[in-house]
């Protein structure tokens, strides 16, 4: 989880990254220039690209994060802002 400038969460959650193509609408896709991108710059959770891909040592930090800060309101985690909501 990454701490996040995004008004209305306070860290961000990608547990899954990449995606499939599935449609007409995909030829475009700003999320598969993103994670390009990204595997260019060398950011470890995109070295397949845009290939789907589980980040298995991700999966948990959410529950992890809340049982660290016990006593605190839950966090509100943004998910997957590179994809379509109906994974």
């Amino acid at each position: 989880m990454s701490q996040s400038s995004i008004e209305w969460t306070e860290s961000t959650w990608n547990p899954v990254t990449g995606c499939t193509k599935i449609s007409v609408g995909c030829l475009n896709c700003y999320a598969e220039r993103m994670a390009l991108r990204l595997q260019a710059m060398g950011q470890a959770n995109y070295v397949n690209g845009f290939e789907l891909t589980c980040h298995e040592h991700v999966v948990e930090l959410p529950l992890k994060r809340f049982f660290r800060l016990s006593g605190r309101a839950p966090i509100f985690c943004g998910l997957r802002n590179f994809s379509p909501r109906f994974l």
